[in-house]
Order: C-alpha cells, then sequence, then structure tokens
C-alpha cells in the first residue's frame, strides 16, 4: 500500500464524512447511519490521504506518527468481481487546487488492477465540464451512453449522470454490463428496476401508455410523476378513488368490519403518503388541501369497527399534512383552508374527528388577522352553546368554547381584569372556576383563591373528580400560605370524606405528625372511614398485618389474598392456606371451562410457595382426581402437579 494512500482507520470516519458532506449534494451520498453501515461490506473501502499536524506536543513524539495526521482526501470505492467503482472522491475544500487530485488518481490507478469507472454530471455547467476534463486529463474516458444514478435516500429521485472508465472508453454491451452490476451490487435494485432500464424508451412509453389507460389511479399518481402536470389537476378523478375505496370496503350495508379495517387504512394511507405529497412535492397545493379534507370527511362519515383506531390514524395523517400546508400556504389559500375549517366547526360534518379539526384550528392560523377573526367566532360559538345549555352537551360544548376564547384572550395579551370579567360571566363552568383560581394562585392571591376553591366544593358536590380536584388545589393554598392548620384538616376531610382511605393524602398527612403524636390521629382516621373506604391500603402502609389478616380472610374470593399474600405469608401462613383451600374447594364445586381450571391451578402453583403447601396441595389435588375424574380438561391441569 502507498505511503501517501491508506484504508481509512475506523476513528477517521468522522473526518471523510465531513468532507463528504461539504463536497456532495445532498442527493449524491447517503445518511450518515447508512454510509457507516457500508463499511461492513467487504466490497466497500474508504482509502485516505493525510498530511501532518505541524504542532506536536512534548508527550506526542513516541507515539505513532499516523494518530498525528489530519485526512486531506479520501477515495470511496467499490472492489467489484470485474471493475473497481470510485464511488465518491474528494478533497477538503479548504485544501483543494494544490494537485492533491491528480496524485490520488494515478495512486489509486496503480492500485486497482483492471477496470476502474467513475459517475460524473452531464457537461452542462463550467464547473461539470471542468471537473470531466479534470479526470480526462487523468487517464479517463467520457462514455456517452445514457446513465441514471438510482435514488442514494429515500423521497430522493434518480439523478441523469455518464460513466468515465480509465484507460479507454468501453462499447455498449460493456457499458451495459457495468451499470447492471452496479444498479444491483452498489444501489441495491432488484431485477424490475434492472428490466425497465434495459428497455427502449419507445417500448416503455407504448407499454406505460397501455397501462395507464387501463387504470385510473395509476395515471393519476402519472400526472403529477416528475412535476410533469404544472397545470389544473382533475380533482374529481381524486375524489371518485377516495369514494370508490369507501365503497369497495363498505358494501351495501354502509359498514367496514373489523377484518377489513386494515385493507381500507391501507389504502387510504397510500393516497396520503403518495398522491398527496406528489402533489406537495409538485406545487400543487390547493389539490393537496382538497383532497386531504375530501378523504377526511369521507373517513369519518362513513361506519366501521374501528377498535384499533384507524379513523385516528388516518386522522393524524390529515393534521400534520394541514400544518405543512399550513407553513406554505400563500395568503389565498390560508384563507381557504381558515374558512374550510371554521366551516366544520359550525357544521359538524367532522363527526367523531371533529377534536383533530378543533386542534388545526387552535394550533394554526397564529397571524394578528386570524387571531382577531378566531376570538370574534369562538365567543360567538360559546354564545350559541351557552343558549342552549339545557343538555348536558351543550354545557360540555359551551365550556369547552369559553376555554378556546379565555386562552386567545390571554394570547392577544389581554388584561387580565378583562379576563377575569369574562370568567365571572361563566361562573357556572368547573373550567373556568380552574382556570380563574389557577390565575390567582400564580399571582399568590391566596386568600381569593381560597374562595373560588371553597365555593367550587359546594357547587361540584356529587361531582368526585371535581371535587378531588378542587379539594386538592385548596389543600395546596393553605400549604403554600403558610396555614399548617388549615393544611392538616383539609387532608384530613380529603381522606376521610373527599377520597376516603386515599394513600397518599394518608402519608402526606403522616408527614406533618411527630412519630409520638401519629397513633393516635391514624386510630381517629380508621373511625372516621366510611364502609366503602379501602381501609386495607392504609393497613398495609402502616404495617397493620393483623388488621390486614382480619380483612382479607373477611373477603369473598381471591383477590385480596392474592394482593396482600406477599406481606402475610411468612408471619400467617396456615390463616392463607386455609383461606386458599375454602375458596377453591367451593369454586371446584361447580364445572367451569379450561381457562378456570388453568387459573385454579396457578392459584395451587402459589399455594406451594407458603409453609405448609406441598402437603396441602397435595391434599386438594388428590381429592380433585377423584372427585373430579370426568372432568378430562381439570384432570389435564393437574398432570403438572
Amino acid at each position: 500500500m502507498s505511503e501517501m494512500i491508506r484504508e481509512m482507520r475506523p476513528d477517521e470516519f468522522e473526518q471523510v464524512f465531513s468532507i463528504m458532506e461539504r463536497s456532495f449534494p445532498l442527493e449524491e451520498y447517503r445518511t450518515y447511519e447508512e454510509q457507516k453501515q457500508l463499511l461492513r461490506d467487504p466490497r466497500y473501502h474508504i482509502y485516505t490521504v493525510h498530511a501532518a499536524v505541524d504542532q506536536k506536543t512534548e508527550n506526542d513524539k513516541d507515539k505513532n506518527p499516523d494518530t498525528h495526521k489530519a485526512v486531506q482526501a479520501f477515495l470511496a470505492v467499490w472492489q467489484l468481481e470485474t471493475f473497481t467503482f470510485v464511488e465518491h472522491f474528494a478533497s477538503d475544500p479548504a485544501l483543494r487546487g494544490r494537485g492533491i487530485g491528480k496524485v490520488v488518481l494515478q495512486e489509486a490507478a496503480r492500485l486497482f488492477s483492471g477496470r476502474i469507472c467513475l459517475e460524473v454530471e452531464l457537461p452542462e455547467r463550467n464547473l461539470a465540464k471542468r471537473r470531466i476534463a479534470f479526470y480526462e486529463r487523468n487517464g479517463f474516458y467520457l462514455n456517452s451512453y445514457p446513465y441514471v444514478q438510482p435514488p442514494l435516500r429515500k423521497g430522493k429521485k434518480e439523478l441523469p449522470l455518464m460513466l468515465m472508465t480509465y484507460g479507454s472508453g468501453v462499447s455498449k454491451e460493456k457499458f451495459e454490463t457495468i451499470r447492471d452490476t452496479l444498479y444491483r451490487d452498489v444501489y441495491g435494485q432488484d431485477e424490475v428496476y434492472l428490466t425497465v432500464h434495459r428497455a427502449k424508451d419507445a417500448a416503455v412509453r407504448s407499454f406505460l401508455t397501455d397501462i395507464l389507460r387501463q387504470d385510473e389511479t395509476l395515471y393519476a399518481r402519472f400526472q403529477l410523476f416528475d412535476g410533469h402536470d404544472r397545470g389544473i389537476l382533475d380533482m374529481e378523478r381524486y375524489r371518485r378513488r377516495v369514494d370508490a375505496i369507501i365503497q369497495k370496503y363498505a358494501g351495501p350495508k354502509q359498514f367496514i368490519s373489523y377484518q377489513e379495517v386494515f385493507s381500507f387504512l391501507q389504502e387510504m394511507d397510500e393516497i396520503l403518503e403518495q398522491d398527496v405529497r406528489m402533489m406537495l412535492e409538485n406545487g400543487h397545493f390547493t389539490e393537496a388541501f382538497l383532497l386531504t379534507c375530501h378523504l377526511f370527511v369521507s373517513v369519518s362519515a362513513v361506519e366501521m369497527d374501528d377498535s384499533d383506531g384507524t379513523r385516528g390514524m388516518l386522522a393524524e395523517q390529515c393534521v400534520r399534512i394541514w400544518h405543512e400546508l399550513e407553513r406554505n400556504a400563500d395568503s389565498q389559500l390560508q384563507q381557504q383552508m381558515y374558512t374550510w375549517f371554521t366551516g366544520q366547526l359550525e357544521c359538524a360534518e367532522s363527526g367523531d374527528l371533529e377534536e383533530y379539526v378543533e386542534q388545526m384550528f387552535w394550533e394554526a392560523f397564529l397571524g394578528e388577522d386570524f387571531l382577531q377573526r378566531k376570538l370574534a367566532f369562538t365567543k360567538r360559538k360559546a354564545q350559541e352553546q351557552k343558549a342552549d345549555s339545557d343538555s348536558w352537551s351543550a354545557r360540555y360544548y359551551a365550556q369547552k368554547w369559553i376555554m378556546y376564547y379565555i386562552g386567545l384572550l390571554e394570547e392577544s395579551g389581554c388584561a387580565f381584569a378583562e379576563i377575569a370579567s369574562y370568567c365571572k360571566e361563566n361562573w357556572e363552568y368547573a373550567e373556568v372556576r380552574k382556570y380563574y383560581a389557577e390565575q390567582c394562585i400564580l399571582q399568590k392571591d391566596y386568600d381569593t383563591a381560597e374562595k373560588v376553591l371553597a365555593e367550587s366544593l359546594k357547587m361540584e358536590t356529587g361531582m368526585s373528580g371535581l371535587v378531588r380536584w378542587f379539594g386538592t388545589r385548596l389543600k395546596e393554598v393553605y400549604r403554600m400560605s403558610g396555614r399548617q392548620e388549615a393544611y392538616k384538616q383539609q387532608l384530613l376531610t380529603m381522606l376521610t370524606k373527599e377520597s376516603p382511605g386515599n394513600p397518599d393524602d394518608f402519608r402526606e398527612l403522616k408527614s406533618l405528625y411527630s412519630a409520638q403524636e401519629w397513633p393516635q390521629v391514624r386510630e381517629e382516621i380508621f373511625r372516621s372511614l366510611p364502609k366503602q373506604a379501602r381501609v386495607e391500603r392504609l393497613y398495609y402502609e402502616e404495617k397493620l398485618y393483623d388488621r390486614l389478616l382480619t380483612f382479607v380472610l373477611a373477603q369473598k374470593g381471591l383477590f385480596s389474598l392474592v394482593q396482600y399474600e406477599h406481606v402475610l405469608k411468612e408471619e400467617y401462613p396456615q390463616q392463607l392456606l386455609s383461606k386458599y383451600t375454602q375458596e377453591l374447594t367451593d369454586m371446584a364445586k361447580h364445572a367451569a371451562d379450561r381457562r378456570h381450571y388453568q387459573e385454579w391451578a396457578m392459584h395451587l402453583k402459589r399455594m406451594t410457595q407458603i409453609a405448609g403447601g406441598q402437603q396441602e396441595v397435595q391434599k386438594i389435588v388428590a381429592d380433585w382426581r377423584v372427585r373430579y375424574k370426568n372432568r378430562p380438561a381439570m384432570m389435564e391441569e393437574l398432570k403438572q402437579f
């Protein structure tokens, strides 16, 4: 190997990739991960050219001199069966013009026996012409046969290039052999790709014409291919495709079954990921918007077994596309989009998917003009829903639009006094009071926050979730304002009335008392708990295992026993085994299915992990084998014992 050029060491890859990034367009090299993965291919090699670093430290003098050489240039090659392909050749941009390239090519010609070839851009620009001339001066010949480089990155297109070969040009037959080898071995293309590129242009056009006449979907997609159609697209054709897919899967019953949903999702996903994506890439933004909207509304209208969330997955894709469109849209399209979204919110045409329309309405259209229009729209929607507040759903939507409006008021920089006034106009809604209380807490107006939260607790009596929220925030207000006794009392109220037996509240209250004070407080809590409180969680928390055992033994079934067996079995093995035996004996009196027999066997296994359990299980199994010998499924499950 030459002293000037040698095979790259693994720790030099970062330098090489940096030169690659600065020397080639994005579509002419792979991603970092893919490029590094290539190093595992025995046919792929990177050779580096070095320059010694001028400055060395005293401690470096005796070290390997290669350590102090920076990569000046690199040569990435594929050593294939009949030729060597130079995929990338570049020098550090800061060092160009020093003759490095010429020397490297001469060294490469000496190192690689047999034919050498490389790709160059078409001689259409001065830079490309100079590069071709450079290679020609160094012994390469330009072959005039048509050639394209397959995409190196997902989503990129083919690049029209030319091949140069070292020493002489090649015949058309030899060129085609080299081309097919590159397509297959370097670019990983399959036989279909090779067959198409071997075909004559006229034959491909004739075949494609026949195919497109027979397939409307492919024809619509071909209109967008490679930007051929910059005019007005036939949107009716695309709408018919969406409608045809729905009709295909929904059938006369207008319902898509669970078995068909996945295939339906794939076909709709293909429209979004293929057709809409091509529209976006070719600048057909309005058409992309119209097609996405039609698909969204159509999917929301069709009945289906949506157990796996198919509708939601498609809706999320639509939202991503809408966001991309809104970022790239001109003012006219933005106005069109805003009108469509507000129209959907007016007529509720989106059905179950309305939340995705709301998400887009809320997150997009952020300019001052749109902000004012959104303020007016949300205020009107809130008023309309309030006027029809007899039903639960109307109250829900009224509250939702009121909160949207408050959020927009904040976004517009409105003074809190004005927002507070609007809140008081809508005091009946819990979310409004939540918001108002939080703002008071942020401003450290704890007195007002306390009044709002205490009032809300009275207003929401019977609504356990809301009572829990307001009670928790009231407790926090007392804590933050330093009102220790009120803080304790609120915790006690929550623990015994609002969320009886809640372990988190229990632990928090315990932290406020000394070890000497706590036992008495704890017993008062136990006496105050209502019957439905899950007091066993507190017994477990306090390690009161005698009381926990009493609770477990009193419960019907094995749920509580299984839950707490791990802390009780060491101290109370006999009591637990007796409980297991009693419950399993009662269960076995009635024939059941295999699933239940498997569950009983699992409990028997658990018993064997308790002291004395092996013997008890043997007795039970022996009894069941005699008593229930006519239950074959049960007998099979007992074989493991």
